[in-house]
């Protein structure tokens, strides 16, 4: 079913991003072709131009701001094949926490889609010439909606049959100690947040990279060139002393989601002193940097909170005890009983239906040893 409905979302957001990209093109096209008196030979606009030149000029202005916009077609796409394959991964394995993850995560990406629809309808009322992409993009966009709904609320409704299904298998293998089963759901629920974070954290990063790319300034492209390989190294880093219990690891990990909060906060107070100023470079990008930003705050103090905590259970058995439940069988093989079949043939009913006695593998049913 998600996979199904991935494909459906990949093809209407590749349609809308084809309808969003001409629209760029043609409002760019009606800025970068001068009038007649309307422009002066350098190519701007006098102060005694008409009305409409002055809104042509305003629109090519925005097309060019916008271009960023594009990149959150690609963003979206790739969030519905990271669903699909976080899916894939919570069924294989029975984790219960991503697959609980990733109904909420279902639940963003219709908060998404919402934003993208209300970003594409407040870029194309400045000019009546993209009605036709409005026209066009607006069932797309609500089709979209509704797809993603759909599952959510599907997911939603098999979410109690999941957990029954899950719980068991996710405590089976642990035995009855309290301790490694309490420290193994702290491992399971830091490992899904790990998984949340290298998703949000390269999303984040690629648009900050593409507003960059609009606004050449050599901080920002120095801070952004940091961004990027700092997350995956971070984030490296705490799947490493995570899943093999390193210490040096471990410290890495939280002393570098601590500079990441830290970094986050400074693009929110600069992204929030550059609103409605004549440069902003996120103009057209603010509403989705303000969804990934309290996005990955959240997730950052979840993963600094558990963090601690995993750390805490370095050296205490649970990375030896899950190494012994993956080298254990998965099912117990059958118990003969003292009684050893003959044949293979057919190991349980050999020789007319009934076992042979191995009297070699009996015991006596007292302590007295038998001479």
């Amino acid at each position: 079913m998600v996979s199904v409905a991935a494909i459906v979302c990949i093809v209407l957001e590749a349609i809308i991003a084809a309808d969003h990209f001409d629209a760029m093109d043609n409002g760019m096209d009606m800025g970068e072709t001068p009038g007649s008196s309307a422009f002066d030979l350098s190519g701007s606009f006098s102060p005694s131009s008409p009305g409409g030149i002055h809104r042509r000029h305003d629109m090519a202005a925005l097309m060019m701001k916008s271009r960023p916009v594009l990149i959150y077609h690609a963003i979206f796409a790739a969030s519905v094949v990271f669903d699909v394959a976080a899916w894939w991964d919570a069924l294989l394995h029975s984790n219960l926490f991503l697959a609980g993850s990733m109904i909420l995560f279902n639940g963003m990406l219709i908060l998404y889609s919402a934003i993208q629809y209300f970003q594409h309808r407040s870029l194309m009322t400045l000019s009546d010439d993209t009605h036709d992409f409005t026209m066009t993009s607006s069932p797309l966009e609500f089709g979209l909606i509704a797809t993603v709904s759909t599952v959510t609320l599907a997911l939603v409704a098999v979410a109690y049959p999941l957990y029954r299904l899950f719980a068991w298998s996710f405590y089976e293998k642990l035995g009855a100690d309290l301790q490694l089963r309490r420290m193994n759901l702290q491992h399971g629920f830091l490992l899904t947040l790990l998984k949340l974070d290298l998703f949000f954290f390269i999303s984040y990063a690629v648009q900050m990279a593409t507003l960059v790319l609009t606004v050449r300034d050599v901080g920002n492209i120095l801070r952004i060139s940091i961004t990027l390989p700092g997350s995956l190294i971070v984030l490296g880093l705490g799947f490493y002393g995570l899943l093999y219990e390193k210490r040096g690891a471990m410290y890495g990990f939280l002393v570098g989601l601590v500079l990441g909060l830290a970094y986050i906060l400074f693009e929110l107070i600069y992204m929030a002193a550059h609103h409605s100023t004549v440069d902003d470079p996120y103009a057209n990008s603010r509403y989705f940097l303000y969804f990934f930003t309290v996005i990955l705050i959240v997730l950052i103090i979840l993963s600094l909170t558990w963090g601690i905590l995993c750390l805490r259970n370095v050296g205490r058995g649970l990375l030896q005890a899950r190494r012994e439940a993956k080298q254990s069988p998965l099912a117990a093989p059958p118990a003969y009983h003292g009684f050893k079949p003959e044949t293979e043939a057919d190991p349980l009913r050999p020789l007319g239906g009934r076992p042979a006695p191995n009297f070699a593998e009996l015991r006596p049913l007292s302590n007295i040893e038998i001479d």
